[in-house]
């Protein structure tokens, strides 16, 4: 999605892009004192070449990893900024951001929001994998004869059927799992928390900064050791948790933006200002 930069509602903080300048000038040859080829400026163009094509394929081997990534998502709770390919980008809510969002932070949830299908989708692919890599080597018989040892059963004609099926049943529950979590996402605005959830019955919430009265995080155990938990969002219009941001990483601080930002959408223009100036003193 592109758009115009808008103007930065933070004053106070420095936003200065670093540039980096090349300097591809070189000296003609009539100036270089004699009339053969300058041999460095060959070496130096030469050099040069080398390294864009090495950046080249440097750039297409990061290129495909990231898309083999974001196809099949694992493990990552958000994506780079203005990076919306694959699997989780199809499900980026580009019509709940509007054109003068000031976007703060996107999100979306690890494979920690689903670990049963995740693990249980894993563990019959790679028993799948271990079958028939067992009966290819020659091991086949006495894998299939382990139920009923010393029943001196030959391999079956079609024994890669199992492993065929137990692959498929094991992708299909990894599938489900994945699309759960690429299909979630998370967008906090200088005003406003989005939340957008669901693949066939899409759900998206909307909330109001200035709505927001507390934030709340949470570490289940199986979460903890990973550095993951829950966002719980309460406001004055619910008695509970108006939204709930699944399986993030990074909560502490996700958690003091949003308070941050909901401080600020409660101000008014001149506290707002008073603010910004008492930042930067």
């Amino acid at each position: 999605m592109t758009r115009d930069q808008p103007p930065n509602p933070y004053p106070w903080s420095d936003h200065n892009a670093e540039q980096d300048i090349i300097d591809g000038t070189e000296l003609p040859q009539e100036l270089s004192g004699s009339d053969r080829p300058d041999h460095d400026v060959v070496d130096q163009k030469t050099i040069r070449q080398r390294r864009n094509n090495q950046e080249g394929g440097s750039h297409f081997i990061s290129t495909v990893i990231e898309d083999l990534k974001l196809s099949l998502p694992i493990g990552r709770s958000s994506t780079a900024p203005g990076k919306k390919r694959g699997l989780s980008g199809f499900f980026y809510p580009d019509g709940m951001v509007r054109s003068d969002d000031v976007v703060v932070f996107e999100t979306q949830p690890t494979w920690l929001m689903d670990p049963k299908n995740h693990l249980i989708g894993s563990i019959l692919m790679s028993i799948a994998v271990a079958i028939t890599v067992v009966t290819l080597v020659g091991f086949g018989e006495d894998l299939f004869n382990a139920p009923l040892p010393g029943s001196g059963r030959p391999v079956p004609s079609r024994w890669w059927v199992l492993p065929l099926v137990l692959f498929f049943i094991g992708w299909a529950v990894y599938l489900f799992a994945s699309l759960k979590r690429a299909s979630t996402w998370y967008v906090l605005t200088q005003d406003r928390l989005l939340k957008r959830k669901g693949v066939l019955r899409r759900q998206d919430k909307r909330i109001s900064l200035s709505d927001i009265n507390k934030t709340h995080t949470i570490r289940p155990p199986h979460m903890y050791l990973f550095g993951v938990g829950h966002i719980d969002i309460f406001t004055a219009a619910t008695s509970g948790s108006e939204a709930r941001l699944e399986a993030c990483q990074n909560i502490s601080y996700r958690s003091e933006l949003i308070d941050y930002q909901s401080k600020l959408a409660q101000m008014t223009p001149e506290e707002r200002k008073k603010f910004a100036e008492q930042k930067t003193q």
